[in-house]
């Protein structure tokens, strides 16, 4: 609801900084409640503003960010910061309210975390875009156990397939979908034959 409340501010150039000096304490208090990274920067990438999850993943202040350019505060290899640089400019050249990518960042203290990245225009009245609003969720979590997953996976697969022994695999419509090299030499057919039969 913060961020619709932000987006629905439909303000205007240096109004941002403005709006976040009127509407500060309630501000402050929806988007320090969010545990995910919450940011605005104006057209120039510069921090209008950063919730306490952002400040808290960099190290660093809320104020420490306000004024700053992204490539000034960020962490991280310069190819990362970057890309966060062309995020911005794509949203703001693009007007497309839902830019969202999969990062990797290195934090100050040399660990990587994994993001889930949003960007969203911030339009004035007269339709104009004034800055970007932005919210980062941390996935490392759920990338590490997508890893492990796919690696497990891999791995059985490869244990199937080298089986000497023949095993196959049948759906509910037994249909064959597993064939693996045991059963090509038991049955002498391939498995590109057998799959889906």
């Amino acid at each position: 609801e913060a961020l619709d409340y932000i987006i629905s501010l439909n303000l205007a150039g240096t109004e941002i900084v403005e709006t976040w000096r009127r509407h500060g304490p309630e501000l402050q208090a929806a988007f320090d409640a969010l545990p995910q990274s919450v940011f605005v920067r104006d057209k120039g990438s510069r921090y209008v503003h950063v919730n306490a999850a952002m400040a808290r993943r960099y190290g660093l202040a809320p104020e420490d960010f306000i004024g700053k350019h992204v490539l000034d505060v960020l962490a991280g290899d310069m190819a990362t910061r970057q890309r966060f640089l062309e995020q911005d400019r794509q949203a703001l050249a693009t007007g497309v309210h839902s830019f969202r990518e999969d990062v990797s960042v290195r934090l100050p203290d040399g660990q990587t975390q994994y993001l889930n990245a949003v960007r969203l225009p911030l339009f004035n009245d007269a339709g104009d875009i004034e800055g970007v609003v932005g919210t980062a969720q941390d996935v490392t979590d759920y990338r590490r156990l997508l890893d492990e997953l796919t690696f497990s996976e891999q791995k059985f697969a490869q244990i199937i397939d080298n089986s000497l022994e023949a095993i196959i695999s049948i759906d509910q419509d037994c249909r064959i979908i597993l064939y693996n090299q045991g059963a090509e030499r038991v049955f002498g057919y391939a498995s590109n034959e057998m799959l889906g039969k």
